[in-house]
């Protein structure tokens, strides 16, 4: 040891701070390399349920939820997500339709990449859904992955800025480095703001922002003549909310408020879990709210009022949907 030290102090200075910085720049990569396998790795069965779709027996309704942890399922049992119940729901009342229910939802997903994820999806004939499900849009105010509006929006007045965040996002090791922080606050009790750092705290920007991939996700589907569906969040969230308004408005498309059996909020809340998703309890009273409002707005085969999709036809706001 003691040599090693000799041999440290006789070394230029220059080359001491280049062998630290190496040293560090090692490190960070190797944490990122780390994390890229090890979330390949667990959001692999995630995805896959996606990436395996085949070509839909005859008689078979699919419906693709798309979204982020609230419809992964965050805070309940694999089994027990709201697109799971959803299908056991839809099935064990049909009589002539089978009903896929494929559950999409990636935890941190945002709106953009939701979007992205039903392009890919209609995209391939045999994966093609025949509804749409969305939740998503409450990770807009931090995740900027695929972002184009984001990114846009802030070229304009912050160009160095936009770009050097925008790489800083792309990282494993700084969305890691973001949560230790906050997740340290939040241990310590700290007095401060113990929401990220980058959070967007502008509603107006963030509704925009979901305006026009709201916007776009509709356009998507009308063009491959598919049903779709909003979702709000079972606890609000305003920024989604003012965006389900307005794009409901524009495009004369309808969502499920989830929130409307408006129960007191000691009640409600035992319907959410830790991380503040809804639980197994909640994620069943979601599949029904949503299924009821299926067939009484004939968006699925079993329902009498079942039509053509709205691409031909508008569709009417479901039962419990906000105008």
């Amino acid at each position: 040891m003691s040599k090693v030290r000799r041999l440290i102090f006789r070394l230029p200075v220059w080359r001491v701070v280049l062998f630290i910085l190496l040293l560090i720049a090692g490190l960070i990569i190797l944490t990122e390399m780390t994390l890229r396998v090890a979330g390949g790795i667990l959001y692999r069965p995630i995805r896959a349920e996606v990436a395996r779709l085949e070509k839909p027996r005859p008689n078979t309704f699919r419906i693709l939820c798309s979204g982020d942890s609230h419809t992964y399922g965050m805070d309940a049992p694999a089994d027990l997500s709201y697109p799971r119940q959803l299908g056991n729901l839809l099935n064990s009342r049909s009589l002539k339709t089978g009903y896929q229910v494929v559950n999409g939802g990636v935890p941190g997903f945002n709106s953009s990449q939701a979007l992205r994820q039903i392009k890919e999806t209609l995209e391939k004939p045999e994966s093609r859904p025949d509804l749409v499900i969305v939740c998503a849009g409450k990770n807009n105010d931090h995740n900027f992955q695929e972002a184009r509006f984001w990114r846009e929006e802030t070229l304009k007045t912050q160009p160095i800025r936009a770009q050097v965040r925008e790489l800083l996002e792309r990282s494993k090791t700084y969305q890691l480095g973001k949560i230790t922080v906050y997740n340290l606050q939040r241990s310590l009790g700290s007095d401060h703001d113990l929401q990220y750092s980058s959070l967007i705290k502008d509603d107006e920007f963030l509704t925009r922002w979901l305006i026009q991939d709201y916007g776009e996700m509709i356009e998507t589907v009308r063009q491959k003549n598919v049903h779709i569906l909003f979702l709000n969040y079972f606890l609000a969230c305003r920024s989604v909310d003012d965006a389900l308004q307005s794009t409901a408005k524009k495009y004369g498309v309808g969502f499920v408020d989830v929130r409307s059996f408006r129960q007191p909020f000691g009640l409600t809340m035992k319907l959410v879990g830790d991380t503040l998703h809804p639980n197994e309890k909640g994620y069943a009273a979601i599949a029904r709210f949503v299924a009821d409002a299926l067939m009484e707005n004939g968006l699925i085969p079993d329902s009498p009022k079942y039509a053509a999709p709205f691409s031909t036809q508008p569709e009417v706001p479901p039962t419990g949907a906000g105008q």
